[in-house]
Formats: C-alpha cells, sequence, structure tokens
C-alpha cells in the first residue's frame, strides 16, 4: 500500500475538523458525518490542513467477513473500491 493518506472535513456548523486517514486504498467520500456534532462535513480533498490533530476516524476495506453485515448500499460502495469508516480507539499513526 501507498503512504496512508489523511484528510480532513470541515463542518460548516460547529467549525470543527474531522479528521481522518485511509489505512487501505480506495475511495472515500466528498461529505462526511462531522464527528462532534453529527452535522455535514465537507472534505479537504486530503489537504492536512490541520497536522497537530490525530486522525479520529480511519476509512478501511472491510474483509469477506464483514461484507457479510453489510446492507446492499454499502455491498455497492464497497464492491467499487469505496471504503468504510471506524472510530479509531487509541492508536498511533
Amino acid at each position: 500500500m501507498k503512504k496512508k493518506r489523511t484528510n480532513c472535513y470541515l463542518c460548516k456548523t460547529c467549525n470543527k475538523l474531522t479528521k481522518t486517514i485511509d489505512i487501505d486504498e480506495g475511495v472515500t467520500p466528498m461529505f462526511y458525518e462531522c464527528y462532534y456534532c453529527g452535522e455535514r462535513a465537507v472534505s479537504n480533498f486530503y489537504r492536512d490542513i490541520a497536522p497537530e490533530l490525530e486522525p479520529v476516524v480511519e476509512w478501511y476495506k472491510p474483509s469477506d467477513e464483514e461484507m457479510k453485515a453489510l446492507t446492499s448500499i454499502e455491498k455497492h460502495h464497497v464492491g467499487n473500491g469505496g471504503l468504510l469508516p471506524r472510530k479509531i480507539k487509541d492508536k498511533i499513526y
């Protein structure tokens, strides 16, 4: 895999950043739910505008076993190269 990419999603409602990291290669969305207030945040297209912040969400490719539990929409997204998000708990990159 190439270098892990970080992205920042800016929320227009609370003005906070949700920083993410891609741990696998794939596609991530332009919009994502704000980690802090739940409103829509917009991607900064992989410009790390907050290098001092640690990622709070990672984007990953689900295993075959995880795929079985996904909705048809999620399966379609992953089948087209999309990654899924999950919150990071005590991980250091």
